[in-house]
């Protein structure tokens, strides 16, 4: 017997095999680098962790001075970095164009 068009719209799909196999599971990537920043706040960066650079960068022709400390780059207490650029030169520091305007922190990982 033949179906009538309501009775083919109706019929449910045929059903899909499953596979033999799951597909397999992205493999997650193992971390090299890690830091939570879970510092308190107002904390300086993991020192095992990070190298911080100070001085002008005369490569790139930046306007800031890098200092090291808190005054630029420090936790927030929230699992935050904090890298803050300042107008200001509180030790008279010079730059390749002469007396620095800015301060800030430039940090790189360790290792």
């Amino acid at each position: 017997a033949a179906l009538t068009p309501a009775a083919a719209q109706a019929a449910p799909p045929a059903p899909v095999p499953a596979s033999a196999e799951a597909p397999a599971a992205a493999s997650a990537a193992a971390a090299t680098f890690t830091d939570d920043f879970d510092g308190p706040a107002g904390a300086g960066v993991d020192g095992s962790k990070w190298l911080t650079e100070t001085g002008d960068n005369v490569n790139n022709h930046e306007r800031q001075y890098y200092t090291s400390g808190t005054s630029n780059a420090a936790l927030d207490g929230q699992g935050h970095l904090v890298i803050t650029a300042k107008k200001e030169n509180p030790g008279n520091y010079n730059c390749w164009y002469g007396r620095c305007e800015y301060t800030s922190a430039r940090l790189n990982t360790s290792g």
